[in-house]
């Protein structure tokens, strides 16, 4: 006990060493990761204020790398440069020992791919991160991972794909409560419901609706615009124009940054266009051209195409057809499912050879365990057997010992339990032959003093009977019965037809024919009868009579008198035991 109590006090001093030399070697940085969740603005600065050559050792500057890119991404720069990060991603895989830090540096080398439009490896990080964080139960960063790696195959219309990660993504939202990254899982639901076709429109109108309930109520304006924009999309596939136009024109409401009115200019456009207002629709249309983003560009061109063929301006429709068939060759070479999917199976077979790799070592370290543990079973049980046998032995010898001193101790009882009766019978003698000449003092004196000695001498006898009875096996299964029953008063099990008949002959044994001369003595006892005067004998007190038949103690009492009105005897004075000793 006190070498594990100095063991525990070691380790809890090492770990202190530890901790007070890490935040005494690197207070920048436990600042700035303090700072990350409330304050990303504060942290970049901190982390923009230090420099990587002042960090000596590679944890830190591995450290200070995973920091920057994570403060750079959340004050939404965009990453161009991936030497940083994979610094972090290099340090963290070899040494392996901190998993949180090892998911969360292969996630944002995931986010620089992701910026700079290599989709195929950002998938490929965010898979490897993915498994490292369910290790480490890092439920927010599963939820973010569940939602970029679920974006990057909505871009790629991998929409099955993209749909179960966003579904994983709202149940750890809902989980953790938290509400933000619920309205996202919930809009991308919606989106990917609205490019699934017209079969999803209901379920994506649930998703949106919901979405739009919740962030009523919080204060990110963009989570709201995002919700209003895909409502007034999926409104405007849906030919519910009246709802769509309101929903395009709330979100332009909101909306601060004119550079991205042209969503809105689109979607305005094209129910104006179905309602039959070209011009108007036509200038909506016109503006939304000022976007960058080529998906906007094709949806306008496709849109003033279909526009000025409606009016007979056929040179314009085909002009708008070619420019809108130039857009979608570019979002077209923007997609690169083949490669992401090819990514994906190559993330899955290499996780694959890892859990496999794992798997062997594990198996190879339980073999050798397994293997140590018999051998020292082995060992243990050899030597088990050893004084096994040895305990045995002495126990074998222990118990010959005491079967002959308890042998030499009955025969020496039996004897003294013939003395008692020879003496007694002799006395019953005298005193007869004093009961036939009753005159005289001395007689009755003599008498008086007989009687005396016969009851001292009864005592004895029963004391002498007792004692014999208890060394003998049917005593002992009897007070077992009676325990198990007691213990067990669902289950009571009564004295079998054997076990009475060798109660009574160890009591015939050891008393010379007490059963039969019971029975002479009153002919109307029945076998039963004999048998519970047996127990009475035998010195069993009623409450332990009672659990060997399996009755309750007002049972046996009943009997008892029962019994004693069978001898003819009714006279409450007279017990049963009193009747059984003249026997």
């Amino acid at each position: 006990m006190k070498t594990i109590v100095h063991f525990v006090f070691l380790v809890v001093l090492f770990s202190f060493i530890c901790c007070s030399w890490r935040s005494t070697q690197l207070p920048e940085l436990l600042r700035a990761d303090s700072l990350m969740a409330t304050s990303p603005e504060s942290s970049l600065k901190l982390l923009q204020s230090m420099s990587l050559s002042e960090l000596n050792d590679a944890s830190s500057r591995a450290w200070y790398a995973l920091l920057m890119t994570q403060a750079r991404d959340k004050n939404y720069l965009i990453h161009t440069d991936d030497s940083l990060i994979r610094m972090a991603v290099d340090y963290y895989d070899m040494r392996g020992a901190d998993v949180t830090l090892q998911a969360k540096s292969h996630y944002y080398l995931g986010r620089v791919y992701q910026d700079r439009r290599e989709d195929p490896k950002a998938v490929r990080e965010f898979l490897t991160a993915m498994p490292l964080a369910k290790e480490a139960k890092d439920e927010e960063l599963l939820c973010i991972l569940d939602g970029n790696l679920g974006y990057l195959f909505y871009q790629q219309s991998m929409y099955e794909q993209a749909d179960s990660l966003y579904q994983q993504a709202e149940r750890l939202a809902v989980q953790r409560n938290d509400s933000a990254r619920l309205v996202v899982a919930l809009s991308m639901l919606g989106d990917i419901g609205i490019a699934k076709g017209q079969s999803s429109y209901v379920s994506a109108e649930n998703y949106l609706l919901r979405a739009l309930a919740i962030a009523k109520d919080q204060q990110n304006v963009y989570l709201k615009r995002t919700v209003i924009n895909s409502l007034s999309m999926l409104y405007s596939r849906m030919n519910n124009t009246d709802e769509a136009l309101r929903f395009a024109r709330l979100g332009l409401s909101l909306e601060v940054d004119s550079k991205d009115y042209s969503n809105y200019y689109l979607i305005q456009g094209m129910i104006l266009s179905k309602k039959l207002q070209y011009d108007s629709a036509t200038v909506y249309l016109k503006k939304s051209l000022l976007s960058d983003n080529y998906y906007v560009k094709t949806g306008a061109y496709m849109c003033l195409s279909d526009v000025n063929r409606k009016q007979g301006k056929v040179a314009e429709a085909l002009q708008m057809e070619d420019y809108c068939n130039a857009y979608k060759d570019s979002v077209k070479r923007l997609e690169q499912p083949v490669e992401v999917m090819a990514s994906v199976k190559d993330a899955m077979m290499r996780q694959t050879v890892q859990h496999y790799e794992s798997f062997l070592h594990r198996y190879r370290y339980y073999v050798y365990v397994l293997g140590a543990a018999l051998l020292c079973l082995a060992l243990y049980l050899a030597y088990k057997r050893r004084r096994f046998r040895q305990e045995m032995n002495t126990l074998v010898q222990e118990h010959s010992t005491l079967q002959s001193h308890l042998s030499s101790q009955t025969e020496k009882l039996e004897m003294e339990l013939r003395q008692k009766d020879l003496e007694l019978t002799e006395l019953y003698e005298r005193y007869g032959q004093l009961g036939d000449t009753k005159e005289g003092a001395d007689n009755q004196e003599a008498a008086i003093l007989l009687m005396e000695q016969m009851k001292v001498v009864n005592k004895e006898k029963e004391r002498l009977f007792r004692e014999v009875l208890k060394e003998s096996f049917i005593y002992r299964r009897l007070n077992a019965l009676i325990e198990t029953n007691y213990n067990n008063p669902d289950a009571m099990e009564k004295p079998t037809a054997a076990d009475w008949e060798i109660l009574k002959a160890e009591i015939n044994r050891i008393t010379i024919d007490f059963t039969g001369r019971l029975s002479r003595k009153y002919e109307r006892l029945t076998d039963n009868d004999v048998c519970f005067c047996c127990l009475v004998k035998a010195g069993f007190k009623y409450s332990k009579i009672a659990l060997l038949l399996c009755c309750t103690a007002n049972a046996v009492y009943k009997r008892r008198l029962f019994i004693q009105g069978r001898m003819g005897v009714f006279s409450p004075e007279v017990t049963l035991e009193s009747l059984i000793e003249e026997v």
